[in-house]
């Protein structure tokens, strides 16, 4: 027997289909009104460990508001892609034919160098706008992935996405990310999520940047704080979302007031664990003057210090057009009411969807 995942959700506008036999995962992405779909075949030391790893993906899907349908099949039932019909299972790299003007580029640890270089060779030919490089496995490449895009140019490139298609164990590093920006000089929009890191890079034209991962680690945090980015307008950071992040909240607080952006408009930070902390040390330190909107989720640990903390910094909070906090989550009424008092540009935001990698890949 095998077991089929179906996840979908109400708003966004795609299915999930994962399909668990015994050792191998098949993970099928599907966006809803388009043909475009995206398969990954994932293969575990033991059925124990796919079973596992469905069981994690499953929590977080429930998490961000998607329906989960659980199916038993027969295992004579199921058509198996060619990856699994008597060959030993592969990985492959591959143009999507789907999806016009997008290159997907899966790979592990087990795709030797030279196909790599290859396959970044093939990314210069084609010349397209979009590039996702997916991580399938729980063993990723670390450097070779970052390493391969040494001295290359992709000029054409203007959205990037790199990703795992299924949450991984924290400690596999993708490599310094830096040289894929660099290699890309007219990037417009990059998302990264997974364990990463970047050296201080300046890099003109990008416009939107999102770093998530479970949980995201100080060192690229801190680092985005060195990193000069005078285009950049959106940026999205996910510090955590169950899992504890060993990033502090005055590390990113100072990473973005030292950032150099003079156009950053729109900041987004998630899974702070405690906003009073937070934005003491960013108002102390001064917003970006160009800043208008500040989305943050996270905790609140005593309503009494966050009060305190917003009388304090009044007078720069006000400069905002909207500030989102989770006082319907964290805090009292009498609480929340008395922040409307003090900051009239207060929003919440709390039944917005977060954005996850698959829906900005298809955005993008």
């Amino acid at each position: 027997m095998a077991t089929s995942y179906l996840f979908t959700h109400k708003q966004e506008q795609n299915e999930w289909r994962v399909l668990r036999l015994e050792k191998h995962l098949l993970t099928d992405i599907r966006w809803r009104d388009t043909d475009s779909r995206n398969r990954v075949v994932q293969e575990f030391a033991s059925a124990a460990e796919a079973a596992a790893h469905v069981e994690c993906f499953v929590a977080l899907r429930k998490r961000a508001g998607y329906r989960v349908r659980e199916v038993e099949q027969a295992s004579d039932t199921i058509v198996l892609p060619p990856e699994l019909t008597g060959r030993p299972l592969r990985r492959w790299l591959s143009k999507t034919d789907r999806s016009p003007g997008r290159f997907v580029l899966v790979v592990d640890r087990r795709m030797s160098s030279e196909t790599l270089a290859k396959s970044i060779d093939r990314m210069q030919q084609e010349k397209l706008p979009m590039v996702v490089a997916d991580i399938s496995s729980r063993t990723p490449p670390t450097e070779r992935l970052s390493r391969a895009f040494i001295g290359k140019s992709l000029p054409t490139v203007r959205s990037l996405v790199v990703t795992n298609i299924m949450p991984v164990k924290h400690g596999f590093q993708h490599g310094d990310i830096s040289t894929v920006f660099v290699a890309m000089p007219n990037l417009q929009r990059a998302m990264v999520n997974g364990d990463f890191e970047f050296r201080p890079f300046e890099h003109s034209a990008l416009n939107e940047l999102c770093m998530l991962s479970e949980p995201l680690r100080n060192s690229p945090v801190e680092t985005l704080g060195q990193c000069s980015l005078p285009g950049l307008q959106k940026l999205a950071i996910m510090l955590r979302e169950e899992v504890r992040s060993e990033c502090h909240d005055k590390a990113c607080a100072i990473a973005l007031s030292t950032l150099d952006a003079p156009r950053l408009e729109w900041v987004r930070v998630r899974g702070i664990e405690d906003i009073t902390v937070f934005l003491d040390e960013l108002s102390s330190r001064g917003l970006p003057p160009s800043l208008h909107t500040l989305w943050l989720e996270g905790e609140i640990s005593d309503e009494d210090a966050l009060l305190d903390v917003l009388e304090r910094h009044a007078d720069v909070l006000r400069t905002l057009r909207s500030l989102s906090l989770p006082l319907l989550d964290e805090v009292s009424s009498c609480a929340a009411d008395r922040v409307k008092e003090i900051l009239p540009c207060y929003e919440d935001r709390s039944n917005e969807l977060y954005i996850f990698p698959n829906t900005i890949t298809e955005a993008w």
